[in-house]
């Protein structure tokens, strides 16, 4: 069993005596099979702790927040018959100072040149930290594209004022985005997607784009999808 290239569907697994389970859904696993859902004593704590909250942590290796699935790990594949995981070797090219830049700049102009052919809209995630800088230094001048970031009150005001700063240094007109406060139909509709739902600062970003930005035709570049886009 193999994640699919860029591990954006996790694969969860378990074995049990000689039956075993994969699914990229826990839900799905959980509703069809004969397992209860069980958060361990132990994971409590750390999905009770200001830090997990805070600081939007998950845990670590294979382990998922239940008593019964694991998480096959990018760059690694499973072994069905002994019940194994094993890393996929890789090697990285050498390479000196100016080709790893000019390697970088072709890559991430040539990814978004991509999202500009494929999608009408793409709404593009800036932040104050190094991954926004370095692709606010190319300035790939993406069509069809709005650069913004979310301004949630007292919660991220550094990152807004940085994010201007680096937008305006590079003429690209920043959208600032208030999200409003969660609705409860938006968080009813919020907690069906998971088996346990987490409600942050930054999930008002999730129902502001599900109420302005849901669309077949359009990209949002941000999150996860960022990082792999960088």
């Amino acid at each position: 069993i193999l994640n699919d290239a860029r591990a954006q569907r996790q694969v969860f697994y378990h074995f049990d005596n000689e039956s075993f389970y994969c699914t990229s859904s826990p839900q799905l696993f959980y509703k069809l099979s004969k397992f209860p859902f069980e958060i361990p004593t132990d994971k409590k704590v750390i999905l009770t702790s200001r830090r997990y909250k805070v600081l939007d942590e998950w845990f670590p290796g294979d382990e998922y927040l239940d008593t019964y699935l694991k998480r096959l790990l990018p760059n690694f594949y499973l072994e069905i018959t002994s019940k194994q995981t094993k890393r996929i070797p890789y090697s990285v090219a050498k390479m000196d100072k100016d080709k790893l830049k000019s390697y970088l700049k072709k890559q991430i102009i040539g990814a978004a040149e991509a999202c500009a052919f494929r999608h009408e809209n793409i709404l593009f995630g800036v932040t104050g930290g190094s991954d926004s800088r370095l692709i606010l230094s190319l300035n790939p001048n993406l069509k069809n594209t709005t650069y913004f970031i979310y301004d949630r009150e007292e919660k991220n005001k550094i990152d807004v004022e940085i994010s201007k700063q680096l937008t305006k240094k590079k003429g690209i007109t920043l959208k600032v985005i208030q999200p409003p406060p969660l609705s409860v139909s938006f968080l009813e509709f919020y907690k069906k997607q998971f088996l346990h739902p987490r409600v942050i600062s930054k999930t008002q970003n999730y129902q502001w784009l599900k109420e302005n930005f849901e669309t077949n035709k359009s990209i949002v570049i941000t999150g996860y999808s960022g990082e792999i886009f960088r």
